[in-house]
C-alpha cells in the first residue's frame, strides 16, 4: 500500500512537467513570478486552500472531465517553506495520507487535493478541485 502512494505522488509530481500550460496564451505571468491573490482571482477554487506565502513561479492551469488543477513551484526555497504550508493545511482541516505529501479536504460537493514535493531546495505544489 505505501508503494502504491508512493507511486501516486511520483505520478502527480511528474504531471507538473506535462501539464498544458493555461490556454495557450501568451501571457507572461506563466513562467514569471504571480502573487497568490492573482492566481485565487483567476482560479477561485483556489481560495478553498490555505494562502501559500512563497514565490510562486511557473505557474500552470489544467481543467479536464471535472479536475482542475493548478500547479506550480517555488524554486530556491528551504525545506521549511514546504513543511510551513503542510502545517497550514492541516490547520485548514485538511487530511493527510499517511504514505505521502497528499491533503485532501471535502466542501461544498468537492474534494480539494493538495499534493507537493520537497527536493534539491525546490518546492512543487498540485492544487486540484475535483467535482463530482
Amino acid at each position: 500500500m505505501k508503494r502504491f502512494f508512493t507511486a501516486l505522488c511520483l505520478v502527480v509530481l511528474a504531471g507538473l512537467f506535462a501539464c498544458n500550460k493555461d490556454n495557450g496564451t501568451d501571457n507572461p505571468e506563466i513562467n514569471g513570478k504571480v502573487t497568490w491573490e492573482s492566481l485565487v482571482k483567476e482560479y477561485p477554487f483556489l481560495g478553498n486552500f490555505p494562502k501559500f506565502d512563497g514565490d510562486i513561479e511557473m505557474h500552470q492551469h489544467s481543467s479536464n472531465r471535472g479536475v482542475e488543477c493548478v500547479q506550480f513551484f517555488d524554486y530556491k526555497c528551504e525545506e521549511a517553506v514546504a513543511t510551513a504550508y503542510y502545517a497550514k493545511l492541516v490547520s485548514a482541516g485538511f487530511e493527510k495520507n499517511e504514505y505521502a505529501d497528499i491533503y485532501t479536504k471535502a466542501a461544498d460537493g468537492k474534494e480539494y487535493v493538495f499534493t507537493g514535493g520537497y527536493g534539491s531546495g525546490n518546492f512543487a505544489l498540485s492544487f486540484n478541485c475535483i467535482t463530482y
